[in-house]
């Protein structure tokens, strides 16, 4: 027979009257943090005394359920008055602050703008210091997005380069921390954003350098060469953005292996590679259409010849590589010869005659060339956010050289061009070699 034990009634009462118990002191314990604020009061924090109308804590007191109750109106009024009638107390920090949140509320962003940083360099290690600063992020990302600043009450207009030069003074302001890193990253994801790759890089690269442990070092990283690969603007214009890019994603993915698999960057490298190759035939064809046959034969060979650091040949599998070999065969037994180093001043009859070729028909009766056109990438760049490092960056072999980029830009493809990537070269003005 199986046995029910007893079940006792002494415990549970005991435990109920204790749940009870408790319940009750926590509700006294809201209803007391709920009646009284807390505030710093120089040394250590106080509940905050009751409004008081004459007292700097009672006035203080006032403006704050003023600006929470959203009664903006006369808040800035109402902290000069109090800045100027209690300039040693304590409160004056987190009056500063609720001035610029009055301001914030009434949408007068440039205005609050200025209470913060008056906050800030009158209390630069104050209690309300890291709010400020956060406050101040807000403000210059909503100008980076459109906001406009309001000009003597009537005109608005853009302060977006404003915004710009705020975040950098958060970023310099609090280096090291969460906000600086998203700081600079908003900067820098403006510019890509916009266009404006060689900024991007150089914040991007700055993020790097002063971030070697933060866990968006990596989006970093990756952003680098995606803006390289984005500036490249074609074969007519000049080939080091893509050997930068080249470099940099090759960097990446010896840093982080994973990662670099989920963006495909294997497939991007592949790419890169068939417009270097795109690249090269391209000169050639500029050659052998201004009549000079031997410096045409050069980049043709380039293409079949071009060998990596394992001695592999780097274009022969390419289509253009197939081309040039079509044109070797065309232009006939000539030796290749390189073209003559760019002089950095030309005579005024090599002008002429530059100018004069290229207004010449580019076309030949028995040649097409595929037009020059940026790289077309099968992985789409965009303006991704989501790059996700699960991984840390892998530790180089022993004597072999470490990923991070501590390292110059490529400035040279020893094709004979620049590697400016501001001011990109056409091929028209490449040197002409003599006759």
């Amino acid at each position: 027979m199986r046995v029910v034990p007893a079940i006792s009634l002494a415990r549970p009462t005991a435990l109920a009257a204790l749940t009870v118990l408790l319940a009750v002191c926590l509700c006294a314990g809201l209803a007391a943090g709920q009646d009284g604020k807390m505030l710093w009061d120089g040394e250590k924090w106080v509940p905050a005394a009751a409004p008081e109308p004459g007292t700097a804590m009672g006035d203080l007191a006032s403006i704050r359920q003023d600006v929470d109750a959203g009664r903006v109106k006369t808040i800035i009024d109402r902290v000069e008055q109090f800045l100027v009638q209690y300039p040693q107390s304590p409160g004056c920090e987190e009056a500063m602050n609720l001035a610029g949140q009055a301001l914030i509320k009434r949408g007068r962003y440039w205005k609050a703008y200025d209470w913060y940083t008056r906050q800030i360099s009158t209390y630069p290690n104050g209690a309300f210091f890291q709010r400020a600063l956060d406050r101040q992020y807000m403000i210059a990302d909503a100008f980076l997005k459109g906001r406009k600043r309001r000009l003597w009450g009537i005109f608005r207009i853009g302060v977006q380069d404003d915004a710009i030069d705020m975040l950098q003074r958060i970023a310099a302001a609090a280096p090291g921390t969460e906000l600086a890193e998203r700081s600079l990253l908003r900067v820098a994801d403006h510019y890509f954003d916009n266009g404006l790759f060689k900024e991007a890089i150089d914040i991007y690269e700055q993020f790097i350098r002063e971030n070697p442990s933060s866990p968006r070092r990596a989006y970093a990283m990756l952003q680098v060469p995606k803006s390289y690969l984005l500036s490249y603007k074609g074969v007519e214009w000049d080939v080091a953005p893509l050997l930068n890019a080249k470099k940099r994603f090759e960097i990446f993915a010896a840093a982080y292996p994973r990662a670099a698999k989920r963006e495909n960057v294997a497939t991007i490298l592949e790419e890169i590679r068939r417009i270097r190759a795109h690249k090269l035939y391209h000169i050639g064809w500029f050659y052998e259409r201004t009549k000079h046959p031997r410096a045409a034969a050069y980049y043709y060979q380039q293409l079949l010849d071009t060998e990596d650091q394992r001695g592999v040949r780097i274009f022969a599998d390419t289509q253009w590589a197939e081309q040039a070999r079509q044109r070797l065969a065309m232009i006939g037994p000539v030796e290749p010869a390189e073209p003559a180093p760019r002089s950095d001043r030309r005579d005024k009859a090599t002008d002429d005659r530059i100018e004069k070729r290229q207004a010449e028909d580019s076309a030949s009766p028995s040649v097409t060339l595929p037009p020059g056109e940026p790289p077309r990438l099968s992985t789409e760049l965009g303006r991704r956010r989501d790059v996700v490092v699960d991984e840390p960056p892998a530790m180089p072999a022993s004597g072999a050289q470490s990923p991070v980029p501590d390292e110059e830009p490529i400035d040279d493809d020893k094709v004979d061009e620049t590697s400016d990537v501001e001011g990109p070269t056409r091929l028209e003005a490449l040197p002409v070699p003599p006759q």
